[in-house]
């Protein structure tokens, strides 16, 4: 996605307050990395964000334009690296009340220069954030990072082009199937109008943003919500789109009968 379709997409997040715990923005540089990551920490913080990103007028907003937000933790290279002592330091700080809202945020850039050791120990905090801590790891390759950091997080693949419009028949497709969704359709016949996003894990994500841009109109839930994010994570950890989008409209079908896990709660 690029930078537009990031933030709108965050920002519809913020607003229903389904944001995530912890996000990975892969980034072809280091400046589109930081200013999504940015954008994103706004969304966090802000007061009263919008569907266009924070408001940039409320004191959490002025501060971090400021760069002198207390909740704001930010963790770079030492050295070439980033180590364990820096992680540990991070814990203990998270684990601390926030000073001005309710939440703490960790921003890791050039994440994916973590040594192993590091990564292990961050593990834990993705595991168990502490309170309602949100962690943002900025890496120029998620690959370098491992696959457990990965499978805890949401990942962000930013492109410096639009891709908006290379997938157009993808919002018909949504369309038709959160329809038959919502008119309790029988699965094989969703499955069948779901049948062009299974053809490339790009198409699959193309669909899954059109089925969420369009959540009010289809009348999807936070808990639907959070089935469309599963798939998500589920393409990152390269699984077949087929299974990745078959299960979650198998779990959306099923309504209420099917626990969430408590993941956007």
């Amino acid at each position: 996605m690029d930078y537009k379709d990031f933030v709108a997409r965050l920002s519809r997040a913020a607003v229903r307050r389904t944001l995530s715990h912890a996000y990975i923005i892969e980034a072809p540089s280091g400046e589109l990395g930081r200013t999504a990551a940015d954008a994103l920490i706004r969304l966090v913080l802000c007061r009263e964000p919008g569907e266009e990103g924070g408001c940039g007028n409320c004191l959490p907003c002025r501060k971090l334009l400021h760069g002198n937000h207390e909740d704001l933790i930010v963790v770079e290279p030492d050295g070439g690296s980033i180590k364990k002592d820096q992680i540990l330091e991070l814990q203990a700080r998270l684990k601390n009340r926030p000073y001005e809202g309710d939440r703490n945020v960790a921003l890791i850039t050039q994440a994916d220069k973590m040594n192993p050791v590091a990564q292990n120990k961050l593990l834990k905090t993705l595991e168990e954030p502490p309170g309602r801590a949100v962690i943002v790891l900025v890496s120029a390759n998620v690959e370098n990072l491992l696959q457990t950091i990965r499978s805890r997080c949401v990942i962000c693949r930013l492109t410096e082009e639009s891709e908006g419009g290379e997938f157009p028949d993808m919002q018909d497709a949504a369309l038709a199937v959160g329809k038959m969704m919502k008119e309790g359709k029988a699965f094989y016949l969703v499955s069948e109008a779901m049948k062009p996003a299974l053809e490339s894990r790009d198409q699959a994500r193309a669909f899954l943003d059109s089925l969420e841009d369009n959540y009010r109109e289809l009348g999807l839930s936070r808990r639907d919500i959070s089935f469309i994010e599963e798939a998500r994570r589920k393409l990152d950890r390269d699984m077949r789109p087929a299974y990745a989008l078959k299960d979650m409209i198998l779990k959306i079908l099923a309504g209420d009968s099917l626990p969430t896990g408590g993941y956007y709660d």
